[in-house]
């Protein structure tokens, strides 16, 4: 989730009088409670196509940003360049956020991949989605369902908290990303291999 805030978009106060320009990631944007809420007029570009390449690496910008970092560790792990490429694509790629065919990888996780010159579930690892597996199991939400998932925008772009849905939480903290889009409709799939084996393994620890 991204969203760009400025100072002209907001009322006059203490705080954003010393602000010019704010720009906010990681977080859900839920339904305004007051019209005159300082955070009424924000512009969210999670899924604008022009920023779609904005929130994690491009395949391009890992070949060739981090060449170093991974002939180092194909050497410390005595594999190939090509293998540990394969593998940071299998463990961290697959992030796609709009309509354009753009698909981004975990920064986070690949940072600390080419630090520690091992594959962890590293992003995954830095919190639970404790509120996510609860409202799971108060709909009794099917979990094979998530892998074949297909929307129209408005039912997982929902931000009213007293109607969320799954698809919106899912979606919005990246536990779903992308996969395909026609007409007006979006497929969705665990963007890739830390996602997808650590969530459903909390799950099955969570006793779903």
């Amino acid at each position: 989730m991204g969203i760009l805030l400025s100072k002209a978009s907001v009322p006059e106060s203490e705080v954003t009088s010393a602000l010019r320009f704010v720009f906010i990631a990681g977080v859900s944007k839920f339904s305004r409670v007051s019209i005159f809420s300082e955070l009424n007029n924000l512009t969210d570009i999670t899924m604008h196509g022009r920023y779609a390449e904005m929130f994690g690496y491009t395949q391009s910008e890992l070949e060739t940003c981090f060449a170093a970092h991974i002939e180092q560790f194909a050497e410390k792990t005595g594999h190939t360049a090509k293998n540990v490429l394969e593998q940071l694509a299998r463990h961290y790629d697959g992030y796609r956020f709009s309509q354009k065919n753009v698909r981004i990888y975990n920064p986070f996780s690949v940072l600390r991949a080419l630090d520690e010159n091992t594959f962890k579930n590293y992003w995954f690892e830095t919190g639970t989605p404790t509120f996510l597996v609860n409202l799971l199991k108060e709909k009794n939400y099917p979990l094979a369902k998530i892998e074949d998932l297909k929307m129209q925008e408005e039912f997982f772009s929902v931000y009213d908290i007293e109607r969320l849905q799954p698809e919106a939480l899912l979606f919005q903290t990246g536990y779903i990303t992308i996969k395909d889009f026609k007409g007006y409709t979006y497929s969705f799939r665990y963007p890739n291999q830390e996602v997808k084996i650590s969530f459903l393994r909390f799950l099955l620890f969570s006793r779903l």
